[in-house]
This record gives C-alpha cells, structure tokens and sequence, in this order.
C-alpha cells in the first residue's frame, strides 16, 4: 500500500503546531498527505482529538504526493486517485475502466481541489494569526477601558464637588484614553474577527463602547464642562439673583450635548450581550455610567427649551405659588393651605409672604369666570363657585387659571403662571438643601416633612380642643413658613448637585402629580402640556391614561388616612383594532378606631365617627371607554362627561374606618394608541404613613 493510501485511512488527528512553526508545519504535513486541522484559535496547542465543540475545525487530504524511486508516476497518480475517489465518494473500479478517457479531466480537478486547498489554507492561517493579535490588543482594550471607567467616574466627581478646572481635565484624559482605545481596534485583525461567526458579536461591542467614549468626550463632556467652568451654577443662581445672560448660554451648551449623551445611551442599550466574560465586565460599569448620566439629564433635555423663558429671560415674570394640603384631599392634590408669590424682575428673584388662600386670592369666584352647567353638575354648584374648593376638579389648568382671576381680582395685577407644590415635594426638597426649623422648634428633613406637616401638627395643636382659632393660625403659619423657607433655602448656594438634584425631583413629582404648572400664555402652556407636566387630564389617544381622582368632602385631616391603588390588567385585543383592559380601584380608609376617639371633630370630620365621605371620578383616556363599571358594596356611580372624556363619579360615599370601596370596570382604548394604558391620579399620603 502507498503511504498515500495509508493517509486516506489515518484517523488520529495530530497536535496543533505552535504559532512560531505554524505554517512550516501545514506545509510538511501537506507534503506527507496528512490530514490537517486548523483551529481558529491559533495561541493554543491542543491535541486535535481535544478541540472544544465550538471550535472551526477544517479538515483536508492531500493525496498528491509526488512519485519516489518506489513508485513510478502513472502508479502514483492511479494510487493517488484512488484515494481521492475514495474520499470524495466515488467507485475507484469505474474510475480505472475509464482511466485513458477521464485522466485530463482528473487532473483538472486535482489541480482545482489543490488551488483551493491553498486559498483556505492561506484564509486559516490569516485568521489563526488574527486571533493571535486580537487576543493581544484586547488585553490592551480591557486595561485602557479601565482607565476610562475610572477617568469617568473623576469627571462626575469633580462636577458633583463643583471643581470645574478638574473636571475639564479630567474630560481631556478621558478623550485620550478614547483616541488610544480607537487606535488600538484601527486593525485590519479587528476588522477579520469582526466576520468570525458568534465572536463577531464581540467585536461588535468593542467598537460601540469605543465609538461611545470617543463621541460622548468630544460633542458632549468637553464643551459641557468647559462651559460650566466659565459660568459655574454659583453664580448664575444665587443671593436672590439669576444671571440671566449667562444662564442662556449655559442652557445652549446643555441642549447640545443632552441629544449626544441621549444617542450613545440609546447605542449602548442597543448592542449585542459580550460572549468573552473579561469584556462583559468591561463594558458593564461604563454603560451603567452612561445610562445614569443620561436618565438624570432627561427632565433637563424637556425643560432646556423654556427655561429660560420661565426664569425671565425674555421680560418680567410673576408666579403664584400654590402649597395644596393633601391631609384635607382634593383631586388636584388637596386644598390650597397656603399661597405666595415669586417675582423675577432683571434677574433678581423676589418671594412673597404666603398668606392663607382666602387672603390671596378670595373665596367668590370673580365675575368674568364662567363656571359651566357642566362643571357644576359633576363637581357641585356650591365648591365651584367657592375659589379655594374648585380643586374638586382634577383638571389643573382649570384650577390654576381660576386662582390666578382671583390672584388678579384681589391685588389688581396678573400672574403669568401657577405653581403647584405638595408637602412631599418639601420633603424631597428638604433632602438636597438640608433640615429646617421652625419658629415653635419644630425640625423637619428629608425624612420626615411630610409626616410632621400632615399629622403630627395637628395633633399636637388641636388634640385639646375641637377647633381654636389661635391653634388654626398657628398651624397656618407655620405651613406657610415650611413653603418661603424650603423655597429661599433651594435658591441659596446654588450648584451642580442642587441643580440636578432639583431636577430629579421635579421630574418625580411632575409624573405623580404632586408639582404641576399652568403658564398664563397659551404657546407656553402647549409647551407644558407637551412636556406631560401641567395636569390636564388626558386628551391624546395615542398616549392613553385613565384618571383616578378623590376628594375628601366633609372637613377633616382624614386624607392622612385615605388610600387609593389602581391595578392594570393585560392587554387584550379586539377584532375593531382597539385594546381593553381590566381594571380595578380601591379605596381604603386606614383610621383605628382609637384615633378616631383621641381625634377631634378638626382631626376627624364634625360627625366624630372617622367616616370618608368621598367624592370620586374615575375618566376614561382620550377616544377610549370604561365599561361594565361595578362596586363592591352597592354603592352606585354615575356616569357623565368632561372635554369628550367619559366620567364614572360618585358624590358623598362613605367609608368607614378600616373599610375600603372597591370598583372593577374595563377599560378600551383606541385604536391609535401607541402606548400601553397609563394612570394619572390624586397623589396620596400613604407611603409616608
């Protein structure tokens, strides 16, 4: 037998060469017509036989060994045939029959089967050696996108501690980390992994966090901090003052580098997972990095446009401040305890007294307001004619533009737009601008503001007597004091952490309904409404939302104790195109019956008996219905409309203490809805109970 029949039958694969000899030893084991394998990863040396799974494995026989002294030419090329034939599948018998009419083509084929032979060959070992090489850059990648991570991290740092020279500095290192981490993958062995079936993917990541650093540094992080350093947030907001001028290029540099920093988050989130473990752990901490820096900038990317507008860049501005008590619950949050005002005039920031509702902006409802057949059906002729109540109305703008007529009526001048704030936004507030304390020793923080506004100073003002006027005008003043000094404190020593710490919060409590703005101008309050930040009730079908709304009729502090949870079901589509829901609302009255026999009528309502006497609404989204409405105690709902919204309502329900009212129906949305189905709502105190 030829040793070439003999290698037609060889089983054993043998080792992989090392990568100093690997060529030399494909060229001698082609030579001696031996199987080879060619594994991709070209740095490890392992017995053929012990090549993972996932390993390319090409095998090739070369069966074309030239004649020796043994062998004369025509037995070596019958001999090699006969293999090849063998190989390929082919009956070596018929071959020999044929041999004088099919020799010429034979050696066509060989001679292709060769040429091929030696493209792959050339293809493996290029790729072998690209693995080689990648493998070694990227222990170059990993150790520069370690310093990137960490160069990252002294960027934010130094703006948090408001050290803007170091933060440029640390932005320019960071740019050159990038340009290092992209030359480092400007390779043409980068560029043949890329194409690697399953590791391509890698490659793919490697270049989008690169692409990410080198982007984000250049068109976002450098500009941003070069511009805080020449107009640092202390002295653009400070001592009462806004440097307006200043402020407006500052805003200009932050709504050019917000869409950069927003594109490579968006690119980041995009990309495929890491197989290679060391690089997944590479790439985690700077993408978490990014995607924070991105989220805190979102409320500033909406507000960037009209800032300035609203802190009096182009002319005068002047904003009721509105304090709504959510312990005395109405749907726009709850009863406006106490009002103020905030003037800026040329930049300089003036606040006014805040004074009870009744002395700032009246009771009757001025002449020129036109309260409609409509308005007094579903929310009482009496509330709606009574300016501190018409909050029974969930529609904010609504509410706002009736307080600032009556604003309008009292003082004989305008307001250009009505700021809405909760006790829980003073609490949030409270946490970025440090505790206060009030003039009777009260201290309140971010921890426990809104605990101590809507419970504990009532109950200690009025757990003797059933109302007092004095304990009423204390409790009154020291709410108004909590909301001048909370506001004066904010505005004081203003920096970057306050900035987007103020942001945050607004942006939290903008989505929750506990701040909320109306702007007198109506190409400005489009705006708001654009930014889902003004409280109207829902009115695009694309962006569908059911309301929940609840009003504590008789007077009390019993909203302490009012809960309201609306649950969502899932998606189910209908034939017509439209999408319903199952949905259900409960609302609990949480009051022991020992509170309610330490309460007084002022705690508990004038029947001492701790009953919730509601008022509900619950509106359908915009083009879509609520049906099959049920309760769970019989008590009964009515149904009206508002602005073409659906509303299911009940006046005066009652639940007592420990009791809850439940409300089951089915929500359908339209069929150009983009959205799943949201919720607006009344905020409650639960969470702070």
């Amino acid at each position: 037998m030829h040793d070439s029949e003999k290698a037609v039958g060889r089983h054993t694969k043998e080792p992989i060469p090392q990568q100093g000899s690997y060529i030399e030893d494909v060229t001698a084991s082609a030579e001696k017509g031996e199987p080879i394998f060619f594994d991709i990863d070209a740095s490890s040396s392992k017995a053929a036989g012990d090549l993972p799974a996932d390993t390319v494995d090409f095998k090739f026989i070369v069966d074309d060994a030239v004649p020796t002294e043994e062998s004369d030419a025509s037995d070596s090329v019958s001999a090699n045939a006969d293999g090849l034939y063998d190989y390929l599948g082919s009956d070596s018998s018929e071959s020999k029959h044929h041999h004088h009419h099919r020799s010429r083509r034979r050696r066509r084929r060989r001679r292709i089967l060769i040429t091929i032979l030696a493209i792959v060959l050339v293809l493996a070992a290029a790729v072998g050696f690209s693995g080689y090489k990648v493998y070694s850059s990227a222990q170059d990648l990993k150790a520069q996108a370690k310093t990137a991570v960490t160069q990252l991290n002294q960027v934010q740092a130094s703006l948090e501690a408001s050290n803007f020279s170091e933060a440029v500095a640390a932005t320019q290192q960071l740019q050159e980390t990038a340009v290092s981490m992209s030359n480092t993958m400007n390779t043409p062995w980068w560029a043949l992994a890329s194409i690697i079936p399953y590791y391509g993917d890698d490659v793919t990541v490697a270049k989008t966090l690169v692409n990410v650093l080198s982007d984000v540094t250049s068109n976002a992080l450098t500009p941003l901090t070069k511009a805080l350093e020449s107009h640092p947030p202390t002295t653009l907001v400070g001592n009462g003052t806004i440097d307006i001028e200043n402020f407006k290029a500052l805003m200009n540099v932050v709504q050019t580098s917000i869409p950069v920093i927003k594109r490579n988050a968006e690119s980041l989130e995009s990309m495929p997972e890491a197989h290679v473990d060391q690089l997944a752990t590479t790439v985690a901490p700077i993408k978490e990095k990014f995607l924070s820096i991105n989220d805190s900038l979102e409320a500033v990317d909406a507000f960037a446009p009209i800032l300035a507008t609203l802190l009096g860049a182009d002319g005068d501005r002047l904003y009721l401040i509105t304090a709504q008590n959510s312990a005395e619950t109405r749907s726009t949050g709850g009863f406006p305890g106490a009002m103020g005002t905030l003037s800026i005039s040329d930049g300089t920031l003036s606040f006014g007294d805040f004074d009870k509702c009744v002395d700032v902006v009246g009771a009757a409802i001025p002449d020129w307001i036109t309260i409609t057949d409509n308005e007094n059906e579903l929310f009482d002729y009496e509330w709606m004619h009574y300016v501190p109540n018409v909050g029974y109305n969930p529609d904010f703008p609504r509410v706002a533009s009736i307080w600032a007529a009556g604003y309008e009526r009292i003082n004989e001048k305008s307001v250009d737009g009505v700021i809405s704030m909760t006790p829980a936004i003073i609490q949030d507030l409270l946490s970025i601008t440090g505790g206060i304390t009030l003039s009777d020793g009260t201290y309140l923080d971010g921890t426990n503001a809104t605990k101590v506004l809507q419970s504990d100073l009532y109950w200690k003002y009025f757990s003797e007597d059933d109302y007092s006027s004095e304990a009423a005008e204390i409790t009154d003043e020291l709410f108004a004091e909590v909301a001048a000094s909370c506001v004066h404190q904010l505005f004081d020593d203003m920096n970057p952490s306050k900035l987007l710490g103020l942001v945050d919060i607004l942006k939290k409590h903008v989505d929750d309904r506990t701040a909320m703005l109306w702007l007198s101008n109506e190409a400005e309050q489009q705006r708001i409404e654009a930014l889902d930040c003004s409280g109207a009730l829902n009115s695009d079908s694309k962006t569908p939302k059911i309301g929940t709304y609840f009003n504590a009729c008789m007077a009390s502090k019993l909203g302490w104790y009012a809960d309201m949870e609306t649950t969502i079901g899932e998606a189910q589509s209908n034939s017509d195109g439209t999408t319903s829901y199952q949905c259900k609302t409960t609302f609990r009255n949480a009051i022991t019956q020992q509170e309610v026999a330490e309460g007084r009528t002022y705690l508990v309502g004038q029947f001492k008996n701790g009953n919730l006497l509601p008022w509900i609404y619950i509106t359908a989204p915009a083009g879509g219905s609520i049906t099959d409405f049920k309760t769970g105690d019989g008590q009964t709902f009515s149904q009206g409309t508002y602005k073409d919204l659906q509303v299911w309502y009940i006046q005066e329900g009652s639940i007592p203490p420990g009791g809850e009212l439940v409300c089951t129906y089915t929500v359908t949305v339209s069929k150009d809805a983009e959205e799943p189905l949201g919720l607006s709502a009344t905020p409650m105190l639960t969470e702070y109970r």
